[in-house]
């Protein structure tokens, strides 16, 4: 089992698997949900279809067609919705509501619903159009209802009750007593008492009218605006299943992305620091400024006439070579210079590496000349002693305080890492301001203790 496989064990990331795996299934089954809501529709469109192109038959005999499709399964409201009926009878318009809220053309208003006597005295609610929000009193004058017996042709609807369980509270509700003027639901249940005879369990919605006797010619009325004809619509189950596996697959996709950055992060944090012994990119590394090096050669051979070099000089390239091929990532680089920001101790192993006057060369070294031509300019604007590399990597010793190791491959003219000095040069800036800050704060009028709570906060101390 490879590192970057045995980091994602720990039990931190399981409970990021679970929650991630939770997500993806629920939002997954949120979208199977919508594609049967959708299925739902298409069936009750055709369904639809089929009812409005047939004709309109009286209205016992669609209570009766409904009944039974009820008895095989189906639901009250899919058994009843859009049967084309038609009743004949009078209207009562002393027991007239108004059916709310009903918008039309973006107007808030009511459907005017007027109760129809039957020959056998039952009584059915019918909708006869809608009106304005401005109507506030029934029977609506500018609306009046047909006289005499007529004959009324419509699709069938649920007289509609309030719903019921935990979530009931968020809908709206008709006062439970007292005669009703607006109501939200034409249940049956509450206004059997407003209307003078039983009620039909439907409402019917008026598509057109006619006198029975036809010697009396129907009258024309401009008000209410009749119901506009019911028509299938496709809903909007399909783009929310679209959105919800969506949402699934980057859930999904972004998690496997965050892992496999993890695993390479692990992995890169496992593998040596050097694979020089070991073969790898920095034995191709090492082989290849090996192949290149000729002016290193020429400077190592002019050394040697100066018996400034002890060793052979191809073992001191070799060496050196290799030493330029190390691989480590920001972390090790800043922990392998650690020793020279403690004075040639090394605080992990608790040994010294060289002696603090060495150190102190060393560092004198790096200020001067670490950072090739830009040494001055370096020591200028940052101010700290480094080492810069053609990778792309520098590191900026602060004595006694840390090592600070930053990475950005893009180069200047000068062969260093542009975004890691304009980076060194920033952190300077601030710790400056952060030192001046401290000063401040530790100056009277303050309390020590005040700016010490202060400076604990700011992260200083």
């Amino acid at each position: 089992m490879g590192p970057g496989v045995r980091a994602l064990r720990r039990p931190r990331w399981w409970i990021g698997h679970l929650l991630v795996l939770g997500v993806v299934v629920s939002f997954s089954q949120f979208g199977v949900w919508q594609l049967r809501r959708h299925e739902q529709r298409s069936a009750a469109n055709e369904r639809m279809a089929v009812r409005l192109a047939a004709d309109p038959i009286p209205l016992d005999a669609a209570l009766a067609a409904a009944a039974a499709e009820a008895a095989a399964g189906a639901s009250g409201e899919e058994a009843l919705r859009d049967r084309r009926a038609v009743a004949v009878g009078e209207f009562e318009p002393a027991d007239e509501v108004l059916r709310r809220p009903v918008s039309r053309d973006g107007r808030p208003g009511y459907h005017v619903v007027t109760p129809l006597r039957l020959d056998d005295g039952r009584r059915v609610w019918v909708e006869r159009g809608w009106v304005g929000d401005d109507v506030r009193q029934v029977p609506v004058a500018r609306a009046p209802a047909p006289a005499g017996r007529v004959e009324v042709a419509g699709w069938l609807r649920e007289p509609g009750r309030p719903p019921e369980g935990w979530a009931a509270w968020l809908s709206p509700r008709d006062p439970p007593s007292g005669r009703l003027v607006t109501v939200a639901y034409l249940d049956p249940v509450r206004l059997v008492g407003q209307v003078g005879g039983p009620l039909v369990e439907a409402v019917l919605w008026m598509e057109s009218w006619r006198p029975v006797d036809a010697v009396r010619p129907a009258e024309v009325a401009d008000w209410p605006l009749a119901i506009e004809a019911p028509a299938p619509t496709a809903g909007p189950h399909l783009g929310y299943a679209l959105q919800w596996f969506s949402f699934a697959a980057i859930a999904a996709i972004g998690y496997l992305a965050l892992l496999r950055r993890v695993i390479r992060e692990a992995r890169s944090a496992a593998a040596p620091a050097s694979a020089a012994g070991g073969g790898g990119r920095g034995m191709k590394v090492a082989r290849s400024e090996a192949e290149h090096g000729h002016r290193n050669t020429a400077l190592v051979e002019f050394m040697k006439s100066f018996d400034n070099i002890d060793g052979k000089v191809a073992d001191v390239l070799d060496v050196y070579y290799h030493h330029c091929a190390l691989r480590m990532h920001c972390v090790d680089l800043a922990r392998s210079f650690l020793y020279l920001a403690n004075r040639g101790h090394c605080a992990t192993s608790n040994c010294d590496v060289i002696t603090a006057e060495r150190a102190k060369r060393i560092n004198a070294l790096m200020l001067t000349c670490g950072t090739y031509d830009a040494a001055g300019d370096f020591a200028f604007h940052v101010g700290l002693p480094a080492k810069s590399g053609v990778g792309g990597g520098i590191v900026a010793i602060v004595p006694n305080v840390a090592a600070i190791a930053v990475w950005s491959p893009g180069l200047d003219s000068k062969g260093n890492s542009l975004a890691g000095g304009i980076a060194l040069d920033r952190l300077t800036e601030i710790t400056n301001r952060l030192d001046r800050l401290e000063a401040r704060l530790l100056q009277p009028p303050w309390p020590r203790r005040t700016a010490g709570r202060i400076l604990r906060r700011l992260g200083i101390r």
